[in-house]
């Protein structure tokens, strides 16, 4: 398995293992000035890729959008994202 990271500037390390979804494997695409990261998983449901937003504490999905797979690719200071 490969899991997405946060580094902070201070040195401490979130791995980012979706262990509230059990994923496969998880990436990470962007982080904004509030510290919210972006990306996206593999379900371990259907195999498919989905979006996520981490928000320091929790990591929420995203979903698919009504497709088959989705993943997150930028986000702004007010947290809102875009991806395909």
């Amino acid at each position: 398995n490969r899991w997405g990271f946060l580094r902070r500037s201070n040195g401490a390390v979130t791995i980012l293992d979706s262990s509230t979804f059990s994923a496969w494997e998880t990436w990470t695409t962007k982080i904004n000035n509030a510290g919210q990261v972006i990306g996206g998983f593999v379900s371990p449901t259907s195999g498919n890729w989905r979006a996520f937003r981490y928000n320091g504490s929790a990591m929420e999905d995203l979903g698919t959008l009504g497709g088959a797979t989705a993943t997150a690719t930028d986000i702004n200071e007010n947290g809102d994202v875009v991806g395909y």
